[in-house]
């Protein structure tokens, strides 16, 4: 959560690194 604007990038980059971790 930087700004507000990326909202999604560091949410979709999140969730790939939990898929891929997983």
């Amino acid at each position: 959560m930087n700004n507000g604007n990326d909202d999604t990038t560091p949410t979709f980059i999140d969730l790939l690194d939990n898929i891929e971790y997983s």
